[in-house]
């Protein structure tokens, strides 16, 4: 995408103010920034959100192969990260003597 970071962030930065106190959205030099950098606001918000998307969609394909190797698939959110991990436990045969339990 080709888009200009500063009209973006400026944008990003006049979202913030409207949130905080809507008034901000009466101001003439707010309407104009918002009027001109929306476009760059815009193609800045789609890549960040396909990037997102990328990286949910390669943590789906990692869950997948952990469904798919052998054992009981344990699968939990990382909270710290916000990524899906995933561990396999293989259970042996308690009767085979070999291994302790």
């Amino acid at each position: 995408m080709k888009y200009n970071i500063i009209k973006a962030l400026a944008y990003e930065m006049t979202d913030i103010l409207v949130d905080h106190d809507l008034r901000w959205t009466n101001n003439k030099m707010i309407e104009k920034i918002r009027e001109v950098c929306f476009n760059a606001w815009l193609d800045w918000k789609e890549e960040r959100m396909m990037d997102e998307f990328s990286r949910e969609m390669d943590n789906l394909y990692k869950y997948y192969d952990y469904l798919e190797s052998e054992g009981e698939v344990i699968a939990y959110m990382d909270e710290e990260t916000g990524e899906m991990c995933a561990y396999t436990v293989e259970f042996g045969d308690p009767e085979d003597g070999d291994e302790e339990y």
